[in-house]
């Protein structure tokens, strides 16, 4: 069943076709006037102009960018907490960043340095802080030296026309391939309510540090 054209509510709003009942459901560029017919399933047809369409994006991107920033603030307040007991902890070399600089905090990227645990291995080290319950301390694997990568260690399998043009292998990087190694990633939560798990992650570090004596190397 069709029903009328809507009543104009706004004069940025104006009716597509002198306000006949359409059937067509579809979001459609109209060649003459580069605007947008908006067609709802009741039926009826309107024309968004572009005043009201440029108002609509503006209120939406004010209202991503109101949440955005507020979810950054709340990463940096949280990232900022966790370098400061972390980087107090032997093994632990946390980011530091400028004054003039801003992160996102994507991951908290954090450097594991055994030789402030007598050697213990990293592996031994992330093993005893999952079993502390870290279950999202992570080791980045996809994103190590594209040396390690298959790709670029024998690129003609998949693109034959590399065949023989380069063959990098272990060993080759070996400072990247090192920091790499010895890399903990950390996720950076952003809410208030995350402050006890956050808190939590940091006990489970300084147990692990201040017991590391006990782990078998």
């Amino acid at each position: 069943r069709l029903f009328p054209a809507p009543k104009i509510l706004h004069p940025a709003i104006a009716p597509y076709g002198r306000g006949q009942p359409q059937t067509c459901r579809t979001r459609r560029l109209q060649p003459r006037t580069r605007e947008y017919r908006v067609d709802y399933q009741l039926g009826s047809c309107i024309q968004l102009t572009h005043t009201f369409s440029s108002l609509t994006v503006a209120l939406k991107r004010a209202f991503i960018y109101a949440a955005l920033d507020e979810h950054l603030a709340g990463r940096e307040r949280i990232a900022t907490h966790l370098c400061e007991h972390l980087d107090d902890l032997p093994g632990i070399a946390a980011p530091r960043l400028g004054t003039d600089r801003r992160s996102s905090w994507y991951g908290l990227i954090l450097q594991y340095r055994s030789d402030e645990l007598g050697g213990l291995p990293v592996e031994r080290f992330y093993n005893a802080l999952q079993a502390e319950g870290c279950r999202e301390l992570d080791r980045p694997g996809s994103t190590c030296p594209l040396n390690l990568l298959p790709l670029f260690q024998e690129p003609g399998p998949l693109f034959p026309g590399l065949e023989g043009k380069f063959s990098y292998r272990p060993g080759d990087f070996p400072h990247a391939e090192m920091v790499h190694h010895n890399t903990l990633k950390l996720p950076v939560w952003h809410r208030e309510e995350d402050m006890p798990l956050v808190d939590s992650y940091i006990e489970a570090f300084r147990k692990v540090t201040e017991h590391y004596g006990d782990l078998p190397g």
